[in-house]
């Protein structure tokens, strides 16, 4: 809440009314989900996603709203049940450096990569509607190769959003791609009495992220390739199905 200095805030989210002051913690509770089969006609997961807010840094946790991921005998994949973190980005405005946790595929463990804090080059319009209680406008960006729509509320003061997104006159209430790939919406905003987590230390550059994900994703794209994109004993079906092959560029953009 950078410039507020002792300017104390009141609106509405939902019917309720919200005080905002210098100093002040919120949480801001998003919910959507990500498209990512070949088609783009099937949802890969619905996602909860927790924004914790305080004054220059922000923690954005992904949680899976039902089970994740799908074992199978020809590529072994990271299995999260409903509930699990599936990660998380931490924004730092003071470095302008964010830290995230991305979903590696056929890795078990979680990996730390630092990338730059990104402006997104919005284009600002005066088109506007309400979202719940909240006027809000509309905003374009294309980012790492998706065109990108956001409804920003200048009534909630934080150049803030879910996972990456921000850099607005405004908090990002509704986000979502072009394509359909991507949906986000703001569902709960509050006052906030914990702490956020300290920003962790990155084990790797985003450079050395998309070159480990991709060599990662070649090798499941053989095993496939060698199977004749069929997956074995589906643990969650119970039979042979064809597996639908994910582009390797929609993971790129959403990371």
């Amino acid at each position: 809440m950078r410039g507020l200095g002792l300017l104390v805030l009141c609106w509405l989210v939902s019917g309720k009314l919200v005080l905002a002051q210098k100093g002040s913690r919120f949480i801001g509770i998003y919910e959507g989900y990500d498209a990512f089969t070949a088609n783009h006609q099937k949802k890969s997961v619905d996602t909860r996603y927790k924004l914790l807010i305080e004054n220059h840094a922000s923690y954005c946790e992904a949680v899976a709203m039902q089970d994740f991921g799908q074992g199978n005998d020809n590529v072994e994949v990271l299995m999260l049940p409903r509930d699990s973190i599936l990660g998380f980005t931490f924004k730092d405005r003071r470095t302008n450096r964010v830290t995230f946790n991305p979903y590696m595929i056929t890795e078990k463990r979680k990996v730390l990569v630092e990338d730059s804090l990104h402006d997104f080059s919005w284009v600002i319009t005066t088109i506007s509607k309400k979202i719940d209680t909240l006027e809000c406008f509309k905003a374009m960006c294309i980012w790492r190769g998706r065109a990108y729509t956001a409804w920003f509320a200048p009534s909630l003061p934080f150049d803030n959003g879910p996972q990456k997104f921000g850099g607005l006159p405004g908090l990002i209430v509704e986000l979502y791609s072009d394509n359909h790939e991507v949906y986000r919406k703001l569902v709960t905003f509050a006052p906030f009495e914990g702490a956020i987590p300290v920003r962790p230390i990155p084990t790797m550059s985003y450079q050395q992220f998309i070159a480990r994900y991709k060599k990662n994703w070649a090798r499941v794209i053989e095993q496939l390739t060698a199977n004749d994109n069929v997956q074995s004993d589906c643990k969650t079906c119970g039979e042979k199905v064809t597996f639908d092959v994910v582009s390797l560029e929609y993971f790129l953009q959403v990371n």
